[in-house]
């Protein structure tokens, strides 16, 4: 539950928001699934009136990964939900983040390209390390917006189980 790629739910017109997967919003209602498969994983949510999964692929051989989310409201009412993905990247050597995590998470930094894909690279410790990457690219219907300071997101004194940024109306800052 450290760090990974979460998926959040929020209904715009009554406020209330819930996670994808079972954390890290510990929703009171609704229920949860999963489904293992070689190289891919299905999760989903059942909560107030809408059906959430995200399949999750690893091709074989590859440093990516590819998720496509379906959103279906089953209920009688129309309903406008956002969809908002948090990251929490480790971007270096799994020894180092477990050793020091809130440091090894101090030199990785983050841009929005003008094509709409969020990078991040985490800052050589010296001329003969070769940075590396992670890339996130969106797509789907609606305005796409991103907000890459944790502080503003999550809220100080906060955690992801209920972070600021969920409970806010209007657009995410763009920082």
């Amino acid at each position: 539950d450290a760090d990974g790629v979460r998926v959040f739910l929020r209904d715009a017109d009554r406020g209330e928001h819930w996670s994808l997967g079972s954390s890290p919003v510990l929703a009171e209602s609704g229920t949860f699934f999963a489904r293992a498969a070689v190289g891919s994983v299905l999760l989903g949510r059942r909560h107030g009136g809408i059906e959430a999964t995200c399949e999750i692929v690893v091709p074989e051989g590859e440093d990516a990964e590819a998720r496509r989310l379906r959103i279906r409201n089953r209920s009688v009412d129309p309903r406008r939900i956002e969809v908002t993905v948090v990251a929490e990247l480790v971007v270096g050597h799994r020894g180092g983040d477990q050793g020091h995590p809130a440091f090894s998470k101090l030199f990785v930094e983050t841009a929005a390209q003008a094509s709409g894909v969020l990078t991040a690279r985490r800052r050589p410790r010296s001329r003969n390390e070769s940075p590396l990457w992670a890339a996130a690219a969106l797509h789907g219907a609606g305005e796409l917006q991103f907000e890459t300071d944790r502080d503003r997101f999550v809220g100080r004194g906060r955690s992801l189980h209920d972070p600021v940024a969920m409970l806010a109306e209007g657009p995410l800052s763009g920082t």
